[in-house]
């Protein structure tokens, strides 16, 4: 007899499969079964670890503390699918420019069906976009973007992952980047380190590109396989440096050159740091290839939340994360990530600065941290490395 979880997820399996038809949308896998060419593995399914942040004895307890303990305790149980990529034939990208969102992106197929993908979305503004029929052919390319490429965390973890599953699949067809990017080094870098001069890379110049032949990759949250391999070819083509030695293992990523979620109590914490052998870094003031050969090295990291947390990706596995929470309410992309990677990961609270007004958002706001619990989980951490 089925269990009660596989029970209901056939019901959610039944439930997108009405959805979809009601609103004409395809998934990608049934995309590529009816293009005719098969998708390619390129890493296996996989399970995260299970365990809260090392601070909390049970997710329970970090529901006491005024976290939502259901989000992290379905990313710590989560069931990702395999990785493939494929061909979904002929296809059309259709961009939207929000003033408030940016650059976002669907596909259509052959059919002029919406293509649920990871990264991409089809709303009524880009149907709107789709109507005017102002498109461009090309013969192929590889469709490998995250809406938010522009941040540095959704570059590393979203785009390049799918980078290396296209290099890995077999297929040919050139990388396809949006007109716009941003000027900051990472992009062209890393894109380089992966065997794609960004001169070679073809660029979107029309709300609606058709492509005869469009290959994505479809899966959920990057793999550990995917992770390992991303690494090491990145590691690979980088050098070291001598920053990377003088900062040593122990890292703490200061914000108080950022525009938002900065520590007001920063001289604290950046006193704690120092007194228990931590050295202060403003990841954004160096390069792609510094920060990779930088955090290469660390073993601790320490840092409010935020992109440059990102570069946990680069430290040997089983190296400690303390994150600094900025809000109860901030989704946990970092608890994630390090499970991932194999990290040891400890949250510490922040409250909200009452000398700023939140902006926007909540977790927009400055913070104080709580220097005492900040100091029990660094101290903890120095003692689990040892």
């Amino acid at each position: 007899m089925p269990s009660t979880q596989q029970l209901s997820r056939f019901v959610r399996q039944i439930k997108t499969s009405a959805d979809d038809l009601i609103h004409n949308r395809i998934s990608a896998r049934r995309c590529f079964t009816v293009s005719g060419d098969p998708p390619r593995m390129v890493a296996p399914a996989w399970k995260s670890a299970g365990n809260p942040p090392k601070n909390f004895s049970s997710f329970n307890d970090l529901g006491t503390q005024g976290y939502n303990k259901n989000i992290y305790k379905a990313i710590a149980h989560a069931d990702t699918p395999a990785m493939v990529v494929g061909n979904l034939g002929c296809a059309h990208i259709v961009e939207v420019v929000d003033p408030s969102r940016g650059h976002r992106y669907g596909i259509l197929d052959h059919r002029e069906r919406v293509v649920r993908l990871g990264g991409t979305e089809y709303g009524a503004q880009h149907q709107a976009v789709w109507n005017q029929q102002q498109t461009e052919h090309r013969n192929g390319g590889a469709w490998f973007m995250d809406p938010w490429f522009g941040n540095y965390y959704h570059w590393l973890i979203y785009s390049l992952p799918r980078v290396i599953a296209i290099n890995e699949s077999g297929y040919k067809e050139p990388l396809i980047l949006p007109a716009w990017i941003p000027g900051s080094d990472y992009i062209r870098a890393s894109l380089g380190f992966l065997g794609h001069e960004i001169e070679s890379i073809q660029r979107l110049s029309s709300p609606v590109t058709t492509f005869n032949r469009l290959i994505v990759a479809d899966g959920g949250f990057p793999s550990p396989h995917l992770f390992a391999r991303l690494r090491s070819k990145i590691i690979s083509h980088t050098s070291s440096c001598t920053t990377a030695k003088t900062l040593g293992s122990k890292l703490y990523i200061s914000r108080s050159g950022a525009a938002r979620r900065r520590i007001n109590n920063e001289s604290d914490v950046s006193q704690l740091c120092k007194n228990a052998g931590i050295n202060a870094i403003k990841s954004e003031e160096f390069s792609f290839a510094q920060q990779v050969q930088i955090f290469r090295n660390a073993r601790l990291l320490v840092g409010m939340h935020g992109a440059g947390l990102a570069n946990m990706l680069w430290m040997e596995p089983g190296s400690h994360v303390i994150e600094i929470s900025g809000s109860r309410e901030v989704f946990p992309h970092y608890y994630q990530l390090a499970l991932t990677l194999g990290h040891h990961y400890w949250l510490v609270k922040s409250s909200p600065s009452e000398q700023m007004k939140p902006i926007g958002q909540k977790h927009e706001s400055d913070y104080e941290v709580d220097i005492q619990e900040l100091e029990a989980m660094i101290q903890m951490a120095v003692r689990d490395q040892s």
